[in-house]
């Protein structure tokens, strides 16, 4: 996709296959410079336009046809027709030469090593890229490309790959048979284990690094509350991982763009951050104080993952909703029915509700006492969106 500020996909495919190949051909570099001359000659003629016809049939059409007896115009149309069928004859001789400089390099590249190998090609992340271009590139590598001992392996979102399909041709067109065309065998890479996951985000994306790098008292409790949510939400709600990264980039940001010395309020961005990627509308209920916090511990649980609300941990973050909802003026007769079954004495240590109920009412009453930071949070996520401009996928 980082190729598609190009308007020809095929000499985008070709120039990074000619990139390659000093590498690949680093044993025998005057070959392999040969090869890439070759590769780029040829592909210039296939992509070379010829004479632009349309223009001239546009160019006839302003002159008084009046003036022009049938033989002018029966002329014109033949040299039109003549010229078109050259230039078909040109661009199939220019793709023969393509394609045997292709065959070449496969042979040359698997000489001496036994046994033929391929010459894979990887595109990643066609989906991302503009219909019209991602459409194109796959006309091209299936028709241009077609050379024994060259495989295509294309990392893509087949669903969104498809939508981008549908743009073009409309939303009745079969873009599963479309694709078909040019995929022979699928295979669908399963999620990495969610904690590990989210495990690789905060190294990768320098969390663990920003986090270290906070100069202030708690900063080591917020390092810990950040990772510890983020593990207990993430993973059960089924996030899809381009999502979960866009919520990594977003606390990055916010944690970037926090004065030093200041602290991040973890347990907030974990939580807010998530619920902004994750449900954007119920996000700015929340923040607002138009819905009422249980609705979202309705919403949370209502979803793949809501069994994280079955155990401790998930009850502590019911804590978390409802002492923060109650920050903007929502406060939730949940609360109340917690206080009641705590102060009645009714909570047996045995009954999971009940201890549910003291564990969630003792976690509001001890972030009442510390305070939430609900409307800071959100306004640092709200400054985030200067700097990302994504949908949710």
């Amino acid at each position: 996709w980082e190729t598609d500020f190009s308007e020809d996909p095929f000499l985008a495919l070709v120039e990074e296959l000619r990139a390659e190949i000093s590498t690949l051909m680093e044993d025998d570099p005057s070959r392999g410079k040969d090869i890439s001359k070759k590769l780029k000659k040829s592909s210039i003629a296939i992509a070379k336009k010829g004479v632009p016809i349309a223009l001239r049939v546009l160019t006839s059409g302003l002159l008084n046809i009046d003036e022009k007896s049938e033989d002018q115009i029966s002329e014109l149309v033949s040299e039109i027709a003549k010229e078109r069928v050259d230039e078909y004859s040109r661009r199939k001789n220019s793709i023969g030469g393509f394609k045997k400089t292709l065959k070449d390099l496969v042979s040359v590249l698997s000489k001496g090593e036994g046994s033929e190998k391929p010459l894979v090609i990887f595109i990643d992340e066609l989906d991302r890229c503009r219909p019209p271009y991602a459409i194109s590139l796959l006309e091209h590598a299936k028709h241009l490309f077609s050379v024994p001992g060259i495989v295509f392996v294309i990392s893509v979102d087949r669903t969104q790959l498809s939508n981008s399909i549908c743009a073009v041709y409309g939303e009745r067109f079969d873009a599963d048979g479309y694709l078909r065309r040019f995929i022979d065998l699928d295979f669908v890479l399963p999620d990495p284990p969610g904690k590990d996951f989210v495990h690789h985000l905060f190294e990768t994306m320098g969390i663990f690094d920003l986090l270290d790098q906070r100069n202030h008292h708690k900063a080591d409790q917020e390092k810990k509350e950040l990772y510890d949510l983020l593990n207990l939400i993430l993973p059960p709600l089924g996030l899809s991982l381009r999502t979960q990264i866009h919520i990594f980039s977003r606390i990055k940001i916010v944690m970037m763009t926090t004065q030093e010395g200041h602290r991040i309020f973890s347990k907030e961005l974990a939580l807010l951050t998530v619920l902004r990627e994750w449900n954007q509308p119920l996000f700015e209920e929340f923040i607002s104080g138009t819905v009422d916090p249980k609705e979202i511990i309705d919403v949370l649980e209502n979803a793949s993952g809501g069994s994280i609300f079955l155990n401790r941990p998930g009850w502590f973050l019911e804590g978390y909703i409802l002492a923060m909802g109650a920050e903007v003026g929502r406060i939730s007769p949940l609360i109340q029915t917690y206080k009641n079954r705590t102060k009645d004495g009714s909570a047996d240590q045995f009954h999971s509700r009940e201890k549910r109920a003291v564990d969630v009412y003792n976690q509001i009453r001890k972030m009442e006492e510390t305070g939430t930071f609900l409307r800071a949070t959100a306004s640092r996520i709200a400054f985030s969106d200067r700097f990302l401009n994504h949908r949710n996928s």
